[in-house]
């Protein structure tokens, strides 16, 4: 959008409806040449036809005039005319469509620039200002901006020319190829096919535009690096080792499995892998010799490696013997450790029974000594309860017997005193008194057996008391039997 009064132009970013105010407004339009359509969209045949249309119609203006929508619009509408002057128009009169608009305005408003992921733009304007943008983005050109151009190398070896120009850095992922030709320690020439991967790195991402052929700085810098590297190694040993050799010189050497790259701190590039694609002798005759060497030590090496495979064979069943071995010998130790914890098991259930055994006798055996002791006790309380009824019935009986010593203590002293009083006279009396009557009552009471047996019993006595003084009792009392009238008949 032109401002009259300030005579500038305003970018106005949409989508929106725009209105411009005529008396100090104009729309603009701008014209990009055809090599800056190239750059900006690369294949892109359309577009250069739009702006050659524009272009046209601008060539029609005055000096000092503006190229204002109108007047782009005329352009192509003439361009559009002449491209179907052939064509004719057939309008319909039994429909009329509805008013309607088409908004086509993918080549209309400031020139818009789409960024790919892993891409870079360097933006200018006419004051200098310099920015970096990096997709994926989208932009919108102000009047004046435009975008920094940088020539790459082509073809494999890369050339000066033909060159590619592009306003688009590939920053990230970036891949360029060459072929270097090295020679070696002993003058033998080796072809390499390369492969480097790129990327630019850094917070100065204007940097990355100051070399204006990365390509070409690029591969000239690690040809020399190749080159020089090559000749401190033979060819036989460069041939059989070409890879590590190109990738230990370019990348730097391995560390914790990884290699360090290498970078340029003129641009910001950074080189973080190389692929060796290719390594060929161009001296035929020495190739052949190194194949064939080659050939003789492949062969070699072919036995060794039989040989080998059949010690490692041989070393693996002998291995695998032992280990059969070590496994059966483990497994039969396992059965006699498992056999001893079973023995084992058994002893301490046997064990465990006959303690837990034990442990009932001995507690059978405390409650029988605990029984005893308590019968014991009732034992003892008895002896001792009997003892002392015993005690009591002897001291009862010794307190009867006392009082009957007394009594007959005083009876003894009666009897003294009443025998004191007897004559002996008067007891042999007595005697003979009581001796007669005693066999006088022992003759009647025997008179039945006399009776019976045939023999009297006064006889009898009278036999047994022969010698004692009761023997003249016993002839009196014979004598009066035979005079008794009863003993007669």
């Amino acid at each position: 959008m032109l401002r009259r009064l300030a005579g500038d132009v305003e970018l106005v970013t949409g989508p929106k409806m725009l209105l411009p105010d005529p008396r100090t407004q104009v729309v603009v339009r701008r014209v990009l040449s055809q090599k800056m359509v190239k750059l900006l969209y690369p294949g892109n045949e359309q577009a250069l036809q739009v702006n050659a249309a524009l272009e046209e119609a601008a060539q029609d203006l005055p000096a000092g005039a503006h190229f204002t929508q109108d007047v782009a619009a005329r352009g192509l509408l003439r361009s559009a005319t002449r491209a179907s002057a052939a064509e004719t128009m057939q309008r319909g009169t039994t429909y009329t469509p509805p008013r309607t608009i088409t908004l086509a305005t993918k080549f209309d408003g400031a020139v818009r620039v789409d960024i790919w992921t892993g891409y870079a733009v360097l933006v200018t304007d006419s004051t200098g200002n310099r920015r970096v943008v990096v997709g994926p983005k989208t932009i919108l050109l102000e009047y004046d901006e435009n975008l920094a151009s940088m020539e790459l190398s082509t073809g494999t070896p890369k050339v000066d020319k033909p060159v590619i120009e592009t306003v688009y850095l590939r920053v990230l992922n970036n891949r360029v190829s060459d072929q270097v030709v090295v020679e070696t320690a002993d003058l033998c020439r080796i072809s390499l096919q390369l492969s480097y991967r790129v990327n630019f790195e850094g917070e100065d991402r204007e940097r990355w535009f100051a070399v204006e052929n990365y390509v070409k700085f690029l591969t000239e810098h690690l040809r020399s690096l190749v080159r020089n590297t090559a000749r401190q190694h033979g060819v036989e040993k460069f041939y059989r080792d070409a890879i590590n050799i190109v990738r230990d010189a370019v990348l730097g050497a391995q560390q914790d499995s990884r290699r360090p790259g290498r970078s340029f701190s003129e641009n910001g590039m950074r080189v973080y892998d190389v692929e060796v694609l290719d390594v060929k002798i161009e001296n035929a005759d020495i190739e052949k010799l190194l194949t064939d060497t080659q050939h003789a030590t492949f062969k070699a090496a072919l036995t060794v490696a039989a040989a080998e495979r059949e010690l490692e064979n041989t070393t693996r069943i002998q291995a695998a013997r032992r280990g059969g071995l070590q496994e059966l010998f483990k497994t039969t130790e396992l059965e006699s450790g498992l056999e001893v914890r079973k023995i084992k098991a058994t002893l301490n259930r046997v064990m465990a029974q006959i303690k837990a055994e034990g442990d009932q006798a001995t507690e059978r055996n405390r409650f029988k000594l605990e029984d005893q002791q308590v019968l014991g006790q009732i034992t003892e309380a008895e002896l001792a309860r009997a003892k002392a009824d015993a005690d009591q019935r002897l001291s009862l009986k010794k307190e009867e017997i006392q009082a009957e010593l007394v009594r007959l203590h005083g009876e003894s002293e009666e009897h003294v005193k009443r025998v004191g009083a007897v004559t002996p006279q008067l007891a042999a009396a007595l005697q003979a008194f009581a001796d007669n009557h005693l066999i006088e009552k022992a003759a009647e009471a025997m008179a039945v057996q006399t009776l019976i047996g045939g023999k009297s019993i006064v006889e009898t006595l009278k036999q047994l008391l022969d010698g004692t003084p009761l023997a003249g009792i016993m002839s009196g009392l014979a004598t009066r039997r035979d005079k008794s009238p009863t003993a007669r008949s």
